[in-house]
């Protein structure tokens, strides 16, 4: 096993901040701080739960990243990505533009070390 290039820990760090932010978002909903939650209990509820369980899962991605396993790597472009055209079809705000500038670039920073997380694979 080759050892990991230096952006793969920088990989790991933005899409563990992006699992945190998950969880940050879905804390705050779950307490009732996002007005767009307010009126229906069932939603704010379903939608703090989507948000941790993402945020749960790309934090556990993000420590895993760590060795060359190409199932995770691809779980974790798969993820991001789709999490990146969800956001599309939000109302674009100043949130949801930083968003996307993080999340591109955790994709670019991936998408660069393709090679070292493939290493493993066929």
């Amino acid at each position: 096993m080759k050892p990991a290039p230096t952006t793969v820990l920088y990989a790991r760090i933005l899409v563990g901040l992006n699992g945190l932010t998950w969880m940050g978002f879905g804390a705050v909903v779950l307490l009732g701080g996002h007005p767009a939650y307010a009126q229906s209990e069932d939603l704010r509820l379903s939608v703090a739960a989507a948000a941790l369980m993402v945020g749960a899962v790309l934090w556990t991605l993000a420590v895993e990243l760590g060795r060359p396993r190409p199932i995770l790597y691809w779980a974790t472009l798969g993820l991001l990505g789709a999490a990146t055209i969800a956001a599309m079809f939000d109302t674009i705000g100043v949130a949801d533009q930083a968003y996307a500038i993080v999340t591109g670039a955790t994709l670019a920073v991936l998408l660069k070390d393709r090679a070292w997380h493939l290493q493993n694979a066929g």
